[in-house]
């Protein structure tokens, strides 16, 4: 039997047995998923949704900190400049 037919009697089996397979890694984008399953060969499907959940949140926060932090230089600029007229 070559690779490729021993391959596609795999896919057939897989297609017939696990027709709806899903994982229980949360991702969003393919890079994502690349990620969380190198992700999970080192730990638990589980720890890796928890640790790119908390990656997300902190990369949602500091997006946002860092607009926050230049709106607060922007009006301290104003500020110093309204005290020196």
């Amino acid at each position: 039997m070559r690779l490729k037919e021993k391959y596609d009697k795999i896919l057939e089996w897989f297609s017939e047995n696990m027709p709806s397979a899903k994982s229980e890694l949360n991702y969003s984008t393919p890079f994502e998923l690349l990620v969380a399953v190198v992700l999970s060969a080192q730990c638990t499907d589980k720890r890796v949704n928890i640790v790119t959940l908390l990656k997300a949140i902190i990369f949602f926060l500091s997006k946002h900190l860092l607009k926050v932090k230049f709106l607060l230089i922007y009006i301290g600029i104003i500020f110093e400049l309204y005290l020196l007229t």
